[in-house]
């Protein structure tokens, strides 16, 4: 950036250039325009933005993360008896013993004499999903998929960074909405509950804080 007197020098030999008079009545009009000034409403991420970063973010993990699949074993009659009579044996560990006999029992049975065996847990999913966003949001303020959508996470005041005192506390109230059925009733809104109560804001990657 030059001098303000550099500057200011420049300015009027700008003045006294035939360049400038054919821009003078532009240049008026412009200076007694009003500001134009963008709605805080409107930096805020919208419902499907927010969707589809989620889903991106729930895609992501379940490519990286191979234990949140559900593993589903498809065995035949004949294999469920032999696996009940394999469990009884004194000499299979207790452990796979009380799988076996577990997934057996709980397993039903389906057309063209089939059992399927299901073993799942979403409680893991919310588990690493949590970890993952509080870490990233901490450190960087998004995750990947509101990399992908053009968003960010700032503080209600206009903070850059929540830490993860802000990315803890948005979490757990986001779950703390959704138990209460709050969060349910107001998907669409650009300000969440749960942002309100964590003091957090998801907005466009590029506003202005």
């Amino acid at each position: 950036t030059p001098y303000a007197t550099n500057r200011i020098a420049a300015l009027h030999r700008f003045a006294r250039d035939p360049l400038y008079l054919t821009w003078e009545r532009r240049f008026a009009e412009n200076a007694s325009a009003p500001e134009i000034t963008e709605s805080r409403e409107t930096l805020y991420a919208g419902f499907w933005r927010r969707a589809w970063a989620f889903a991106i973010d729930v895609l992501l993990l379940q490519a990286l993360v191979p234990a949140v699949h559900a593993v589903q074993t498809q065995i035949s009659p004949g294999d469920a008896a032999a696996l009940k009579t394999l469990s009884q044996d004194p000499e299979v560990s207790k452990l796979v013993n009380t799988l076996v006999t577990s997934g057996v029992a709980a397993a039903p049975v389906a057309r063209h004499g089939h059992v399927y065996l299901t073993f799942g847990d979403n409680t893991l999913v919310s588990i690493v999903l949590f970890v993952y966003a509080v870490i990233l949001v901490a450190l960087i303020g998004q995750t990947f998929g509101m990399m992908v959508c053009d968003l960010r996470i700032v503080g209600a005041n206009g903070e850059r960074r929540v830490g993860f005192r802000g990315a803890i506390a948005r979490y757990v109230a986001l779950f703390a909405s959704m138990v209460a059925i709050v969060g349910v009733f107001s998907v669409f809104r650009r300000v969440q509950p749960f942002e309100k109560w964590s003091r957090t804001r998801l907005v466009s990657g590029g506003a202005r804080s």
